[in-house]
């Protein structure tokens, strides 16, 4: 996951609220709060992105979405999530 480029600052205008297991992985916060988060269950492994693609940002800003990066951390999740 830190093949990102995060200097850019994608924003995320609302996020799930969660509290992560115990056994979680979290991968990417957004101010501090669970962004990206993985865990097992049974055989198999999910990711969960907490964030929804909502909100307006403002000229010179980018949403998370629309982040060029995006692709690559969602690709890099779901790679985590196929490996055993």
């Amino acid at each position: 996951l830190q093949e990102a480029d995060y200097s850019t600052k994608p924003l995320v205008f609302f996020m799930h609220q969660v509290k992560p297991k115990p056994n979680a992985r979290v991968f990417v916060t957004a101010d501090g709060k669970p962004f990206m988060i993985g865990g097992e269950s049974g055989k198999g492994r999910i990711i969960c992105v907490t964030g929804m693609p909502f909100g307006d940002p403002a000229p010179g800003q980018v949403g998370f979405w629309e982040w060029f990066d995006w692709v690559y951390l969602m690709r890099n999740g779901i790679l985590w999530a196929m490996r055993r």
